[in-house]
């Protein structure tokens, strides 16, 4: 394989990735904004949908930056097998 698909491949899974998660933080909203019109308007019950919301987000900015350390390390990897490569 070139380093041109592999790098593609590579961007595809985090695309893909970022897009699960993403999904995932958007059905997370829009559950709790559904039981919160079930559960009332109080103060504390919004404090409490804003902690959970902020919680999901850094969970999400959390993955989003490994697996941005993970992509640099592979590419690096394979930047030096290409150059291992090219002086053989």
């Amino acid at each position: 394989m070139n380093n041109k698909k592999i790098l593609d491949i590579i961007y595809l899974i985090r695309d893909t990735i970022n897009a699960i998660i993403s999904k995932k933080v958007e059905e997370k909203v829009e559950h709790i904004i559904k039981s919160n019109n079930e559960m009332g308007n109080s103060f504390e019950r919004y404090e409490e949908l804003l902690r959970q919301l902020e919680a999901e987000i850094r969970k999400h900015i959390s993955t989003e930056h490994q697996l941005k350390i993970q992509i640099e390390k592979i590419q690096e990897n394979f930047e030096k097998t290409q150059i291992v490569r090219l002086n053989i």
